[in-house]
């Protein structure tokens, strides 16, 4: 019995998991729901959905193309749209490259990862913040962080917005304005003060990273609609196939891109999905159909030419290959230098390797134009330089967006379909004047918006996409490009994180939770020991480390983690719930209790550290005092877990029609359970 306890208590599944630490809380007097880690590293309330955000994975190329980026677990998927019809809102995992990694906003105020500056300015307590004149910056804004760190948001919104008013450039205000409205469930609002703390400090890491965060925040939340509207809708598809994608299971995404299809029988970008889809899988011919299914609706597509010149090159066939590039360039002279990143989906570098040493040979008597010198520079950046000679000059570097292309216009394509074929400047040209009508129709924005998504102009897309999410809340295309938009917006934010410092602490954090949800958990704690290296009082990056450690029962190394994390900030419930537990795992419970109880004094509703505790108390023999506490956690079970413990109390108090009960709803809950895990839709 004890293994089947063991099994419910550790479950790591849904909204359960931590980092956010997957922290599960219930607010006082409301029904059960969820609360954030924010700004002090696990001290803020009352936001309604943990904070689970996933940047790209690090030391890959960035490809910018439709279908590829961070993908959704589904998972939290199907148990999101679970608690938003119970009135919970959460939030989901964003995608870019398939990463799947959790990465939580720990904007910790002078500690952990994060941290939104202060510099010059001590903190005060909210009273002497108040005694302070009612005009004064420093007194509102003294305030407002009080307010921010004692959990109440609209306060904070209040005093911080009068601050940021007094001083339009004070980017400590801007920043922390924008943790308040995260707290207060205002994700288009922090998006806007992030942008403005990154306008006033381009340089800084932290800024970069909180604007990140705040676009992928948004993209989750809206993600969330697009779920909740059902499961079956071809944009839900999309991202159950892009979640599998992440996992590799690639049998699975395209079974979930053919039902997409059914729904969108004429989206040519699905089959462009699926057609890389088939090139993961090393499909090539399957890969060549679909693009050619593409250019056979819209014989001006670029971008199937360019996928086609993809797959013939990694199968070596470069004569093909410079055919297609030709061919683009002849539609858009510009389009290869916005495409220096060729091929954009990776081979191994032992089959690259084999297809540029024969490139090598064959670039001797091939003519040099702009797609030979490409497919040269493709070689150059991804191998050794000793691994090959190659005759001719690097290609540039330019990764700019794609051109804006004014071929075209004498094809009957519809503006999407110019857009697809990435002919952007016809698409623009032909919906510009119905756009600058006063009163421009849902369709044409959407059309617009989706052509600078494929001219790469993702801030101006974002901006087409969230005015109609303000007038249709319920527009499932609308609201899915705005989360894509978003997310690549995130993207761009960690990219510049790389840029400024390809070292920093931030890109191994990046590069952990990356490995960490590959299971890679011995390269996930080497890259989580780096980022400690670099940052040893980044007290979130240690609880990270404990997590995972936790999560795979090597229980004394995450009590190492743990217990420094405590000596540098003794105030973290994350870290005072994983220490009990873990003496609860080791059935020590005397130990255990003390820190259980902090956790829930520093975090009152603490669903996770209620559900140990209650088993704390049954180790100890006190069942009444365990049915109590865990009966005030059942309503919140996602697993089966905590009505599986009651039954056991139920059976040790002797109340065997309980403890038949307990079991039965325990036994549906993971029946449920499995049912999302593998009854994908």
């Amino acid at each position: 019995m004890e293994g089947r306890e063991d099994e419910g208590h550790r479950s790591d599944v849904g909204w359960n998991r931590l980092p956010d630490y997957g922290i599960r809380y219930r607010r006082p007097g409301r029904k059960a729901g969820l609360s954030v880690t924010g700004c002090d590293g696990g001290r803020k309330t009352d936001h309604n959905g943990p904070l689970e955000l996933e940047p790209h994975r690090p030391l890959e190329n960035q490809p910018q193309r439709l279908g590829w980026g961070t993908g959704v677990a589904c998972r939290q998927f199907l148990d999101l749209r679970h608690r938003l019809r119970k009135g919970v809102c959460s939030i989901l995992r964003p995608r870019r490259l398939r990463a799947f990694l959790v990465v939580v906003l720990l904007v910790a105020f002078g500690k952990g990862f994060g941290a939104v500056s202060q510099q010059g300015v001590p903190i005060r307590s909210t009273e002497q913040a108040e005694k302070a004149p009612p005009a004064s910056f420093d007194a509102v804004y003294q305030s407002g962080i009080s307010s921010l760190r004692a959990g109440q948001a609209d306060r904070a919104v209040e005093s911080l917005t009068q601050a940021v008013r007094l001083n339009p450039n004070s980017k400590p205000a801007r920043c922390a304005l924008g943790q308040a409205f995260i707290n207060a469930g205002q994700q288009v609002e922090s998006v806007e003060q992030f942008q403005k703390c990154v306008e006033l400090a381009p340089g800084d890491l932290q800024s970069q990273y909180n604007l990140g965060q705040a676009y992928l925040r948004l993209a989750l939340t809206t993600a969330g609609k697009v779920l909740e509207s059902g499961d079956t809708s071809s944009y839900a598809r999309r991202i159950f196939a892009e979640n599998y994608v992440g996992k590799k299971a690639f049998t699975e995404a395209e079974t979930q891109y053919r039902l997409a299809l059914q729904g969108e029988p004429e989206a040519r970008d699905l089959h462009l999905a699926i057609g890389d889809l088939y090139l993961r899988m090393g499909k090539p011919a399957q890969a060549r159909a679909e693009f050619r299914k593409v250019l056979d609706g819209i014989p001006v597509s670029l971008a199937a030419r360019y996928r086609l010149a993809e797959v013939d090159f990694l199968q070596g066939d470069f004569a093909s290959a410079l055919a297609w590039l030709r061919s683009a360039t002849r539609l858009d002279p510009g389009f290869l230098r916005s495409h220096a990143g060729f091929p954009e989906l990776a081979a191994s570098g032992s089959s690259l390797g084999d297809v540029c040493s024969r490139l090598s040979k064959f670039a001797l008597t091939a003519p040099d134009d702009s797609a030979l010198t490409l497919l040269k520079g493709t070689c150059r950046r991804n191998l050794p330089p000793r691994t090959l000679r190659m005759p001719g000059n690097a290609v540039s570097g330019d990764t700019r967006p794609p051109a804006l292309v004014s071929a075209g216009d004498g094809h009957e394509l519809t503006a999407s379909e110019l857009c697809l074929a990435g002919l952007c400047k016809a698409c623009e040209d032909r919906l510009r004047s119905a756009l600058t009508a006063r009163f421009a129709n849902t369709e044409t924005v959407s059309e617009v918006g989706r052509c600078e998504y494929e001219a790469g102009d993702y801030e101006s897309a974002y901006r087409y996409f969230l005015d109609l999410a303000k007038q249709d809340a319920k527009h499932l295309a609308s609201l899915y490009w705005l989360q894509e938009s978003a997310r690549r917006l995130a993207a761009q934010s960690f990219d510049r994180i790389r840029q400024i410092d390809p070292d920093s602490y931030l890109v191994h954090v990046l590069s952990a939770r990356s490995w960490e949800e590959q299971q890679q958990t011995a390269r996930a704690i080497q890259e989580y020991k780096a980022a400690i290296a670099r940052r040893p009082d980044a007290v979130n990056v240690r609880v990270l480390l404990g997590h995972l450690q936790w999560k795979w029962q090597q229980y004394d190394d995450a009590l190492q983690q743990l217990m420094e994390a405590l000596r540098l900030d003794p105030a973290n419930p994350a870290a005072s719930y994983l220490v009990g537990d873990i003496w609860v795992q080791k059935h020590d419970p005397e130990k255990a209790l003390p820190y259980l109880n902090k956790a829930l004094s520093l975090r009152p509703g603490f669903l996770n550290a209620e559900a140990s505790l209650g088993r704390a108390l049954a180790q100890l023999g006190r069942f009444q005092a365990a049915l109590e506490e865990l009966n005030t956690v059942a309503s919140a079970d996602q697993d089966g877990s905590i009505h599986y413990q009651l039954y056991q109390v139920y059976l040790k108090l002797g109340r065997n029609d309980n403890a038949k009960a307990a079991l039965a709803v325990s036994e549906g809950i993971r029946s449920r359970h499995k049912g999302v895990l593998l009854d994908l839709p």
